[in-house]
Parts: C-alpha cells; structure tokens; sequence
C-alpha cells in the first residue's frame, strides 16, 4: 500500500488458554476488553498480563490473574504518581531494559526490572520515575497519562489526623489511622513533601 517494506519478521503468540483449552471465538470460551471493563477491570490489566508472560509460552485467562496483573499496575501507577517530575533516566537501568527487550523480547523480564526500580535507593526519585516513563515508552501501559482522582474530604481528614498523631509519636494512633484510611480504599504514602493519599 506504501510502496515500502513494512516489517522484517512476523511473530505469532502462544495461544491464550481457559481451562486447558485455546481460547477462541468458535469456543465460546474468548473474553473481550469490554467484558473485562464491564467487570470493574482496567484494560490496561489484561496487556500487564500480557507482558507478565513470554509470548513463547501459553497464557492461561483466569479472573485471578487480571486482577492479580491490576494491582501490580495499581503499585506501580501508584509509585508514578508520588514522585516529581524533573528527573533523568538512570543509565544503566536502560542499559539492562534494553538488553531484555532484545533477549527474545523477555517483557517478564523488563517488568521484573521495573519492581527492581522501584525499590532502587540509588536512584534519586525524580530520575527513578524518568526511568520507570522511559522503560513504559516501549510497554504501553500509560504511565505518563496517569492522573491523580480526587480524594474526598473525609479521607483527607483522617490523613491529616493521622499526620498530626504522626507529629506527636503516637505511633499507635497513626497506625489505626491509616488502617481505617486503607479501609476505604485509599493508601497514605509518606514522602519528604509529606503525606500523600492515593486511591487503590
């Protein structure tokens, strides 16, 4: 249609499995991106799977295992989202992404890779979420779109409750706070610009 070589090579997944079996539309057993939405599901969890898994191997579709992908994104949005912007990508962290990606495109690897940033001291905050936008620019799972919900006035109460309980060391009352905190729905992360409260 262009006139020039579109691709090199064409790679073919294993197939994506439900109980044993391919999953396939002549089946009945395939599930689509809006039944996955229509269960309070981000699509975005599916390609976390997808990633989680070598495309040489099968991939067995369980509901556990979207929702088990989702709150790994769900960490990993999170994170994004409590460190400045500003930074540099840190690199020798490209160095071992890039060395992945062209081990036989080994994204469990690269996602692998992207927990280990996000546990790295050695990267300041700023450069380790320049990292972690970097490494997304060849995964695809929308970090840099990220943006933070709206956190409602009761749970931003308890959160300066808590900070307050924090100031004075009652350990005790800070803990109960963020537990019942985390029992809405929402998690308090304590940073050098103090407490910041995300939604799970």
């Amino acid at each position: 249609a262009t006139g020039k070589k579109f691709v090199n090579y064409w790679l073919h997944n294993e197939w994506v499995m439900v109980e044993g079996k391919k999953m396939s539309k002549s089946a009945g057993n395939f599930t689509t991106l809006a039944t996955i939405e229509e269960k309070g599901l981000n699509r975005l969890a599916f390609r976390m799977l997808v990633l989680m898994s070598h495309y040489r191997s099968p991939l067995n579709f369980t509901w556990e295992a979207v929702e088990g992908a989702e709150s790994a994104l769900k960490r990993l949005q999170t994170l994004v989202l409590s460190l400045p912007d500003g930074g540099v990508p840190g690199a020798s962290h490209m160095e071992k992404f890039l060395e992945r990606i062209e081990d036989d495109i080994d994204t469990p690897g690269a996602i692998a890779l992207i927990f280990e940033v996000a546990k790295d001291d050695s990267l300041s905050p700023a450069n380790k979420k320049a990292t972690l936008l970097d490494f997304d620019t060849a995964l695809g799972l929308g970090l840099a779109d990220i943006k933070q919900a709206e956190i409602p006035e009761e749970i931003m109460k308890l959160a300066d409750e808590r900070e307050d309980a924090r100031k004075n060391k009652d350990w005790k009352r800070s803990d109960e706070l963020r537990f019942e905190i985390e029992g809405k729905g929402y998690i308090v992360k304590d940073t050098t610009d103090g407490p910041k409260v995300f939604k799970k």
